[in-house]
Parts: structure tokens; sequence; C-alpha cells
């Protein structure tokens, strides 16, 4: 119902828009004030209801930037960070063209159609490659209410996790509440010690660990947390030559070079030739086919 109505008023508004009113009212705007008014007022109520983007997109990824990222100055910050979003769309395009990414000022948010496991697994290999991001956080997202509702919230995701496992509660804070962070851990990992069957709690060495995120009237419920590539977005520096020979070393240095934001232009020796066909003929020498190679 109100993917409807925003259609109809975004429709209306362009249609107000074609008609060529908006450019009449403009030349004559005392006596089209009401005219102006009415185009200002159908503008503001399409951005009051329009569709929040976890609403569409159940599957919620909070993406963490590399450290050194957040110790840049300003100016370096942002372009990296755009270049990052930039370099994830154009990856997610690929794995699914309804996919959504979202920059904050601390992190990045990606959204995605879909909440089977296997979906969100794939999405999370695919981010984990990707430089520049330091930690994976696979979230659910809720409004917040009171405690009773947070608990609420956190027994759907982990109630059955937890039956007979020790674990704690971690929860990270951002805005004014009338509650702490301490209360939200002593409220939850207390009814959840009582009523989801878990062996206890155990605050150094937890089986599980339960992570909430608080920011300002959202909860956040962190199901998986996975490491990322780390170092610097792609394309944020200048590309390097990098000369493939038949070593290990090399792949290796173009692995640390796209850590730091190098795009390697791959150039590829002449004694990489015989290097390969001498490990072809060692593996086919171990599956017992050398005599293959007569054949060449």
């Amino acid at each position: 119902m109100r993917g409807k109505l925003c259609a109809i008023i975004a429709n209306l508004a362009s249609g107000l828009s074609c008609a060529g009113l908006w450019q009449k009212s403009r030349k004559n705007l005392h006596q089209n004030s009401d005219l102006i008014w009415c185009v200002h007022f159908i503008s503001g109520l399409f951005w009051c209801v329009r569709v929040p983007v976890v609403d569409i997109f159940p599957m919620k990824f909070i993406l963490k930037f590399f450290p050194e990222i957040t110790i840049k100055s300003g100016p370096v910050r942002k372009r990296m960070s755009r270049q990052l979003t930039e370099n994830l769309r154009v990856l997610l395009r690929r794995f699914d063209a309804d996919a959504k990414v979202v920059q904050e000022w601390d992190n990045l948010e990606v959204f995605i159609p879909g909440e089977d496991d296997e979906r969100a697994a794939a999405a999370g290999d695919l981010l984990s490659c990707v430089p520049g991001i330091a930690k994976i956080a696979r979230v659910r997202a809720y409004p917040l209410g009171d405690l009773d509702h947070i608990y609420e919230c956190v027994r759907s995701t982990w109630g059955t996790a937890l039956h007979g496992k020790t674990f704690c509660v971690r929860v990270k804070r951002t805005g004014k509440h009338s509650f702490s962070s301490m209360d939200v851990e002593r409220h939850v990992g207390g009814r959840l010690l009582h009523e989801a069957g878990a062996a206890g709690v155990d605050l150094h060495n937890p089986e599980l660990q339960v992570r909430l995120e608080i920011r300002q009237d959202t909860l956040y419920i962190v199901e998986q947390t996975l490491p990322g590539l780390g170092g610097f977005p792609l394309g944020s520096q200048e590309s390097v030559l990098a000369l493939i020979s038949g070593g290990f070393d090399s792949t290796v240095a173009c692995y640390q070079s796209i850590k730091r934001a190098c795009a390697p232009i791959f150039c590829f020796s002449i004694s990489v030739v015989s290097h390969m066909r001498l490990e072809l003929r060692k593996l086919l020498f171990i599956c017992g086919t050398d005599s293959a190679l007569r054949t060449e």
C-alpha cells in the first residue's frame, strides 16, 4: 500500500512538472503561490511516506572500514569511502541487480533481497574478498522499543542456538535513551539464561556472543561476523606493473599490492611457459599418465 502511494505521488509530481505549471509559477510567483505550496507539500509528503530500505531488503550487512581509513583526513577518508562504495556497487551488480549500498560516515550498509542461509553465505564470501573492509556483520534490524521488546527480538533470533551453551551479551549504543548499554546486557542476558536453556554466562571465553548495536531508534542484532580482507579500496591509488614469474613471491607481491589499493597490470615472463610445462610433467608423472606428453 505504501509503495503504491509513493508511486502515485511521484507520478503526480512528475505530471505537474511536465505540464509546465512549475515554470509558470516561477514567472507568476505571487499569482500562483497556492500552486507552489501544493507542489512543495506533495514533494514533502513523498519523502515522509517513502518505504525504508530495510523493509524491502531483509538481508543486511554492516561493513566496518579498515582502521587506517578511519584515521585519514576528512577529504581522504571521503574519497576512499566513495571508492569503496562504487567498488561494492559494481561487484554486487553481478550478484544481484537489486542490491543496494548505503554509505555512512563510519561504515557501509549493504542490502540484498532474500534471506536464505545459502544466499547469505555466498554474499558474505563475496564481501570478504573486497579490499578496504575490516569486518562484516550480518544483522537483523528492528524498531527500538523497551527492554522487554529488545529481549523478544533477541530471543527470536538466538533462542534456539543458545541451548546448552555458554554465552555473553555485548551491546554498543549510539544516541540518547532511557537505559544504558549495561542495562540492556543485564536484562537480556538474565532472561536468556533462565528462559533459553543456556548452560551459563561466561564473560571471558563464551561459546557464543550475542552482539547488539543500538543506533538512535533502531536495534541491530548481529547474526554472523566475518573477517574482511583489510587494506585500502582498490582504485584509490595508482596502478602498478607486476612481473609474474614461475615463483611464489610474485603472486604474494601482487596480493599485497591489491591490499594497498594498487591495481596490478600483469606482465608474464617467457620463463613461465617452461615452468608451467615442467609442473605439468611432474603432475602427469605423479598421476601415471606421463606417456601423454609424447603426443604433444
